[in-house]
């Protein structure tokens, strides 16, 4: 598995923004920038890369509301004022 990854890294390193999410044409990208002597190896290769991108593209971060740090939480408030008045 290292040398699947070593090669994938590689090659991805080698060819910014030529592979994608689809293994078809990952496969096609790696056939014209590579050449393999063992099919299986190379199938390997490309399906690292395309799980590589797939990944990539799921953890991409989601747009996230900003809480400003001085301000308390709104469910906070009323249980402060609450435990307060009963001193």
């Amino acid at each position: 598995m290292d040398r699947v990854r070593r090669i994938a890294t590689t090659l991805m390193k080698d060819n910014p923004g030529r592979f994608s999410t689809d293994y078809e044409n990952n496969k096609k990208v790696i056939e014209e920038v590579s050449r393999f002597r063992s099919k299986q190896l190379k199938n390997k290769v490309v399906g690292y890369v395309t799980h590589y991108y797939k990944l990539e593209s799921k953890e991409a971060p989601a747009p996230v509301e900003a809480v400003s740090e001085g301000e308390p939480p709104a469910a906070a408030e009323p249980a402060e004022a609450e435990s307060g008045s009963s001193s």
